[in-house]
């Protein structure tokens, strides 16, 4: 148990740390949105050659037979099914830091000690650490002009895009 002036000592220290990680939040989401922005739009050209180019080309391998063109064409729709996830993985592990960072926010939320003299401000910490635990796990999301939402789903999304855009032009032929 800490004695009063302890727990005096710890509101001041955790408002004023408080304070600074706001901040540092803040200047995260800024860097972290202008980062977002940029990688939607190189991602839109990823996404749409990713839909109908990979089909192609494996369309085109598919109808070629065993040759040197078709295993070409094959390793190109292949290069462009890496290249998507590579965009994928990148984007999800931008997410890695933020969950450990909304993890130690919550261990810091949940050991604040009790007091009360200074309820008000226990109160006024735990909700402003749990806001910040809440924006840090969720608030980060890139996604292309609102389309697709670049994670590991939107990957799979794709392959099932795409496996579905080859049977429709095996149909067609």
């Amino acid at each position: 148990m800490l004695s009063i002036v302890d727990v005096d000592n710890y509101y001041e220290m955790m408002s004023r740390e408080m304070r600074e990680t706001i901040e540092q939040q803040m200047e995260y989401t800024r860097q972290f949105n202008s980062l977002a922005s940029i990688a939607g739009k190189m991602f839109l050209v990823v996404h749409y050659n990713a839909i109908l180019g990979i089909a192609l080309y494996m369309f085109v391998a598919t109808s070629l037979g065993l040759n040197v063109f078709a295993f070409a064409f094959l390793f190109m729709s292949l290069a462009w099914l890496l290249e998507y996830y590579i965009w994928c993985q990148l984007v999800d592990s931008l997410q890695e830091p933020a969950n450990s960072i909304g993890e130690l926010i919550y261990d810091i939320c949940v050991h604040i000690p009790h007091s009360h003299e200074r309820h008000s401000e226990y109160i006024q910490l735990r909700t402003t650490f749990m806001i910040i635990w809440m924006k840090t796990r969720k608030g980060y999301i890139v996604n292309c002009f609102g389309m697709v939402k670049i994670c590991m789903l939107s990957f799979v999304n794709v392959v099932n895009m795409v496996f579905t855009v080859l049977t429709f032009l095996i149909n067609i032929s």
